[in-house]
């Protein structure tokens, strides 16, 4: 059986359990999708980056663009200011990674 030792760490066991009231009232009203979206998008992209690079593929729905696959390796002082286990003082995270990934597909929609 798997014990769990939250009990050590107060600060993570209380936000573990107001993340728990969260969800619980998200639960008694969801959001249905159709709410988040107003139409149909204009494009559609997919995105993934990690610390060596960027890569994703983006196509027209309702816009003309036609379906592009692009990828792009990250600058050498990017890779290296990237936080990570072997590099705990870096200053980018993959987050910030993910969204520069983000604005590159916005780039190639507008065709820049």
């Amino acid at each position: 059986m798997y014990t769990c030792n939250l009990h050590r760490n107060e600060q993570l066991l209380l936000s573990i359990k107001g993340c728990r009231t969260l969800l619980q009232e998200l639960f008694k009203e969801p959001t249905r999708c159709r709410e988040l979206a107003s139409r149909w998008p204009d494009f559609v992209g997919i995105v993934d980056a990690l610390s060596h690079g960027v890569g994703g593929v983006v196509f027209g729905e309702k816009s003309k663009c036609p379906p592009t696959v692009f990828r792009w390796k990250w600058p050498t002082e990017i890779t290296r200011d990237v936080k990570s286990v072997d590099n705990p003082e870096g200053r980018i995270t993959n987050s910030d990674l993910e969204m520069a990934g983000i604005v590159m597909a916005w780039l190639v929609v507008k065709g820049v």
